[in-house]
């Protein structure tokens, strides 16, 4: 598997999505009892939200494309005290690893910031796989940057009305809002977040 060389040597620093803490959103639907089940953290970074979530006593799996960030988030684990169960895997959101494949299915998928890396085709495979990776009636949960957000600087700013072109055959569209997404670059907004969408997708079959 090719590591992504421009992800990987972001995280030799500390990238503008890696806020230190779990972003305040997942937190917060996590408390309200949204996130259940076992949980497929795609694009898990350092594993902020992949420890949080297992803090809380659920059955975490991390994924990442970056060797440095899964270090860092592995690191991170055996510091920590959890109830849960949490785990790191090396694999390609656009082709799963054969070991994320044995963690099929799982109850819900969260994505912080992942769906918006991908564009076109690329945005379809994902799709796709993560159609293949979710039970019946489970939860995909993204957040991503929304059209909203000013200027051009950081990622591809997702419009509303791509979810509905995206997700339609087997899956139905829970909710879609907007929220703000935690960063720490300033051209981002910073500490208060560039706008963003947080929409919640169940797969129906």
């Amino acid at each position: 598997m090719a590591e992504n060389p421009s992800f990987d040597d972001m995280y030799a620093g500390v990238p503008p999505w890696d806020i230190g803490r779990p972003q305040r959103e997942f937190v917060r639907i996590s408390s309200e009892g949204e996130l259940q089940g076992k949980i497929l953290d795609s694009g898990c970074g350092t594993g902020e939200n992949s420890l949080y979530l297992a803090s809380r006593g659920l059955q975490v799996v991390g994924v990442d494309f970056s060797n440095r960030a899964l270090e860092k988030a592995k690191a991170k684990a055996t510091l920590r005290k959890t109830k849960g169960e949490v785990r790191f895997i090396l694999s390609d959101a656009l082709n799963p690893s054969p070991e994320l494949l044995k963690e099929v299915p799982f109850d819900t998928i969260i994505d912080s910031g992942l769906y918006h890396a991908f564009d076109g085709k690329d945005t379809d495979t994902y799709v796709s796989n993560l159609f293949r990776l979710l039970k019946p009636r489970g939860t995909y949960v993204v957040m991503c940057f929304s059209d909203l957000q000013e200027g051009d600087w950081g990622p591809r700013r997702v419009p509303k009305n791509e979810f509905a072109q995206k997700f339609t055959d087997g899956w139905k569209i829970n909710y879609i809002k907007g929220v703000r997404f935690e960063n720490n670059d300033p051209k981002l907004a910073g500490p208060l977040g560039a706008r963003a969408w947080l929409a919640s997708i169940t797969k129906v079959n």
